[in-house]
């Protein structure tokens, strides 16, 4: 359905994780990577249709009742793509680990975006937010303060090293 709407064929590997690896084995944690054309040697894709297979993934991502984490980590995204994965960010109401990497690629402003995304979120339960490799600026670190400041988060662990 979601594929559809994108007008991208369903990633035959990916269905057949969820089908078979993930729920079987109890796997709750999304590693974008896992699933990302980019990094599968054996069927190379082009950037746009990298960009739309990723973002179908993520507009699914918003109603995702099994996944508790989610890991997007060492890689380049897009602007566009990044305010997918904030628009899931402020939807989604299982995660409770969310984890971003050195990720590359996306503009200053995406931090404030995601802490904007994350207050928006009035049932979000994210207790591990780790955020790596980031240049926080003081634009960001005052939308970090001020979802502190006004969100009923459970958050045990921040990490933004």
């Amino acid at each position: 359905c979601v594929c559809s709407y994108y007008r991208v064929p369903p990633r035959a590997e990916t269905c057949w994780d969820v089908d078979n690896l993930l729920a079987y084995n109890r796997i709750r944690e999304f590693n974008v990577q896992e699933h990302d054309a980019a990094h599968d040697a054996a069927a190379p894709v082009a950037a746009a249709e990298r960009r739309v297979h990723v973002k179908a993934l993520l507009f699914a991502l918003q109603f995702n009742r099994w996944f508790t984490a989610f890991e997007l980590a060492h890689t380049r995204v897009s602007d566009e793509v990044w305010s997918y994965f904030a628009t899931m960010v402020a939807n989604n109401t299982t995660l409770e680990r969310l984890a971003v990497r050195h990720v590359a690629g996306v503009g200053k402003s995406a931090l404030r975006e995601l802490f904007s995304a994350l207050k928006d979120n009035r049932t979000a339960r994210y207790a591990h937010l780790e955020l790596r490799g980031f240049a926080f600026d003081s634009k960001a670190v005052a939308a970090l303060a001020s979802l502190l400041a006004t969100t009923k988060l459970p958050l045990r662990v921040l990490d933004v090293r």
